[in-house]
């Protein structure tokens, strides 16, 4: 392609990349930290964390057309850390599902809900969205390792590192709250 079409599909490409590399930027520190009890002890602000998120991954969103909605009740968040990449993951999930489904389907609005409420004893996230959802024969699998729905463009490793990120370092849970219409991810983090 050449000229301005060209020009807005290398811009596009080029956006695309940055993303990208920013979530590997944030998973390899995940890895990298892992290990250190001292990183999971700092606390944060989770609707702070939830912005930042929102922040990094709006952009991939607006490009896809997909609306996004977030909204939490008023109050104090304070978590420790690890949830960014949780949240990070899910969204893009959400995003590559919603724009598969975008072009296969006419006359459809992808969107992508988030909300954050709490209780007495946690916080709870969830994360929906209107794409195809999660076939029944897949339900057991997807927070297995290497299990992807992607082909050559997935690791497999994205939900299965989010499970293990609740098992040792958070006080908390995720699971697939709903698999179609809406797709729905919670996570429940103690306080």
């Amino acid at each position: 392609l050449s000229g301005k079409n060209g020009d807005k599909m290398a811009l596009k490409n080029i956006e695309n990349i940055r993303m990208n590399v920013e979530l590997m930027n944030e998973t390899i520190d995940v890895f990298r930290d892992f290990y250190k009890e001292d990183f999971c002890e700092k606390e944060f602000d989770l609707t702070d964390v939830l912005d930042d998120v929102l922040y990094i991954c709006r952009p991939q969103l607006q490009v896809k057309n997909i609306e996004l909605c977030f909204t939490y009740d008023e109050g104090s968040y304070k978590i420790k850390n690890y949830i960014k990449h949780v949240l990070m993951n899910l969204i893009t999930n959400a995003k590559d599902e919603l724009a598969k489904k975008a072009k296969s389907t006419d006359n459809f609005i992808p969107y992508v809900g988030i909300n954050l409420r709490q209780d007495e004893s946690k916080f709870i996230i969830t994360i929906e969205d209107n794409a195809n959802g999660v076939d029944s024969e897949l339900l057991d699998k997807i927070f297995e390792p290497f299990f992807t729905t992607k082909g050559d463009d997935g690791t497999g490793m994205g939900l299965y590192l989010c499970k293990l990120i609740f098992e040792k370092k958070l006080r908390g849970d995720i699971r697939l709250a709903n698999a179609k219409n809406p797709t729905k991810f919670e996570i429940e983090l103690l306080k």
